[in-house]
């Protein structure tokens, strides 16, 4: 089992005093994205080396060899075959694995625009409330959360059978829109602007929520490194600067507004289940 193994890690830190560089260091096996081209890794992976260098754990971090779906990469961290992954904070998940309760996207996750096809974007435009949105038909992958969430809402989304499928869909007129958060937005619009998709202007979802580490119940080890690693770079100012490093400007479209935020409910996620802290949670009024 990798928890006996992190503990064994553990004991030669503990006792390797003058042993070279890297002894006791912990393996840790992260989620390899959902495709190839997957720009969703890069700030997570930050973060969890961020962390791990800030509680003074050393690590040497090595991906899944395969890709995974989100609810895959979460029966790979209960069986133990992956050490961590990175999604969406749900009590049913919490309830599985071991959250770290710190929003380590400062809850962009909750912020979300909306990709469309230039004449989807065209008629989209024109919503002013959940109402009219309701008229369009969205998509998102078949096991996020953010699919319950939206159809919670009233609002008609379809389920992609893949994060590539995602973009088809949309491309093949299947769906109107996929809403896509702060983090991705931007970044997933760069790579399919030659698909002819676009940005929705002028229109915000928001629903509070945030991305989590998860470990496995029994990695004590890991989980109380990621804390104690999440805790010191907030309170250093690493983590921050590495955030404005990564998203400042998709921060700085945003201050730019003006915008329509369509408030919608989150039924997954029950108040108080994260940190409280103001600082990990980004408010738009704030500016980048």
């Amino acid at each position: 089992m990798r928890t006996v193994a992190r503990l064994a890690a553990l004991l030669l830190l503990a006792f390797a005093a003058g042993a070279e560089a890297g002894a006791g260091a912990l393996v840790v096996v992260h989620p390899a994205g959902e495709s190839g081209d997957d720009p969703r890794l890069r700030y997570p992976l930050a973060v969890l080396e961020l962390a791990l260098k800030a509680a003074g754990q050393p690590a040497r971090l090595e991906a899944f060899p395969a890709e995974a779906t989100q609810e895959r990469a979460l029966r790979l961290v209960e069986r133990g075959q992956m050490d961590v992954m990175w999604s969406m904070a749900t009590d049913e998940r919490m309830a599985r694995l071991r959250a770290i309760p710190y929003p380590i996207d400062r809850g962009l996750l909750g912020w979300r625009r909306l990709l469309a096809t230039p004449a989807a974007a065209e008629a989209l435009s024109g919503v002013r409330d959940r109402a009219a949105l309701a008229r369009f038909t969205g998509v998102q992958g078949h096991d996020w959360p953010d699919l319950v969430i939206q159809r919670h809402n009233g609002l008609p989304v379809q389920a992609a059978a893949s994060y590539p499928g995602l973009f088809a869909m949309l491309r093949r007129g299947r769906a109107d829109h996929a809403s896509r958060s702060l983090a991705e937005a931007r970044r997933e619009l760069g790579l399919r602007e030659a698909e002819g998709l676009v940005l929705v202007p002028g229109l915000l979802l928001h629903y509070r929520t945030a991305l989590v580490f998860y470990v496995n119940p029994g990695d004590e080890v890991l989980a109380e490194a990621l804390e104690r690693g999440l805790r010191q770079a907030m309170d250093d100012g690493r983590f921050e600067a590495l955030f404005r490093q990564v998203y400042q400007e998709d921060l700085a479209s945003v201050a730019a507004g003006p915008w329509r935020v369509l408030a919608l409910e989150n039924p997954l996620l029950a108040a108080g289940a994260l940190s409280q802290d103001p600082r990990w949670w980004w408010q738009p009024e704030a500016g980048p």
